[in-house]
């Protein structure tokens, strides 16, 4: 299959199926010693403190932390296999929920007495290994939700990403990945036409 030959938005509503799916999503990559450029795009609007069901008071947020963890562990594992740093894969972690920031970190800003988070890169390409995982792991629980759910923004800021992998020439070999984490609509949308523009 060559759906790696585009950059790929994988919308995943429902939230509590994901914590069985990154694991398995890009095993085969992992075992061909195809690095990954991923730009994990994380909804973290108001509605991700939410319960994911009336019989389940399990917070979506909590859901999203312990599976983007499960995550970075598992390629934090794959990473440190790998002698050569142009066979080990990279993560990108965008947040998305109100007004876009172009400071890397973990903003807010008050409107009308509310709360709410900055759409920003939370972390730049960060090559996760045994001994380095907790520094990315401790962007992803930083995380608190507030905000709106604009979708267009974070697109914007993963595009950004993605040009700069491609723009490098030590990640020639890699292949790029967005994965776009959802609990619900997006107040407005983004899209990428056949070049990824």
């Amino acid at each position: 299959m060559k759906i790696y030959k585009k950059v790929i938005a994988c919308i995943l509503t429902l939230m509590m199926f994901f914590a069985q799916m990154p694991v398995n999503v890009f095993a085969a990559n992992q075992k061909n010693n195809i690095p990954l450029d991923i730009v994990l795009v994380l909804d973290v609007s108001g509605s991700m403190s939410d319960p994911i069901s009336k019989t389940d008071s399990t917070k979506r947020i909590d859901i999203l932390k312990d599976s983007i963890n499960q995550f970075i562990d598992s390629f934090a594992q794959s990473n440190s296999k790998k002698n050569d740093e142009k066979y080990q894969s990279r993560i990108s972690i965008i947040k998305f929920a109100g007004d876009k920031s172009d400071k890397v970190g973990n903003d807010t800003y008050q409107e009308n007495r509310n709360t709410y988070n900055y759409t920003q890169i939370m972390s730049d390409f960060f090559t996760a290994t045994n001994d380095n995982k907790a520094k990315l792991e401790d962007v992803v629980n930083s995380i608190r939700p507030a905000g709106a759910t604009r979708s267009d923004y974070a697109m914007e800021l993963a595009l950004e990403k993605i040009k700069q992998s491609k723009n490098d020439e030590s990640r020639k070999y890699a292949k790029r990945v967005v994965l776009f984490l959802t609990d619900g609509q997006p107040t407005a949308f983004s899209t990428f036409d056949d070049d990824g523009r």
